[in-house]
Parts: C-alpha cells; structure tokens; sequence
C-alpha cells in the first residue's frame, strides 16, 4: 500500500469517526428534539416525585396508627378508671 492509499484511508477512518462522534452528541443532547439528557432529567423528576409521594403515604399510614393506639390507650385508662 502506498503512502498516498494509507493517508486517504486515514481520512476515510477519521471522517467516518467524526461522524460517529457527531450522531453521539446529537443523541445525548437532542438536535432540534428531546435528547437522551432531558429523558434523563425527566426520568430522575418522575422518581423523585414517586418517591415523594411513597413517603407521604408511609407517613399518613403511620399517623393513623398513631391514632388508633392513641385512642386504645385512651379507652383503656377510661375503662381502668370506671373498674377501680
């Protein structure tokens, strides 16, 4: 092979690469559209908001709890009161 066929092979390679590099960008940051950085942000808001309200939920579950011992522990010395 001759210097001249390597250096356009070369070229051919370093194109080609380039444009590989071009389409990567294109996809992580979007080319006019949604790239695969704001699915991202929007996949990680959706968690987060999952995750929120999960909690407020176990909170709320445990709050009734809360509640219905409470209450217990009220009839309870109620009726300890009335037996004594």
């Amino acid at each position: 092979m001759t210097f001249n066929e390597r250096l356009s092979k070369l070229e051919n390679q370093t194109a080609e690469n380039g444009k590989t590099i071009w389409r990567v960008f294109e996809a992580i940051y979007g080319n006019g559209k949604p790239g695969l950085l704001s699915e991202f942000r929007l996949l990680r808001e959706s968690v987060e908001q999952h995750h929120s309200a999960v909690r407020e939920e176990k909170r709320e579950a445990k709050l009734d709890w809360q509640w219905v011992i409470t209450t217990m522990v009220a009839i309870g010395s109620i009726l300890v009161a009335i037996f004594k």
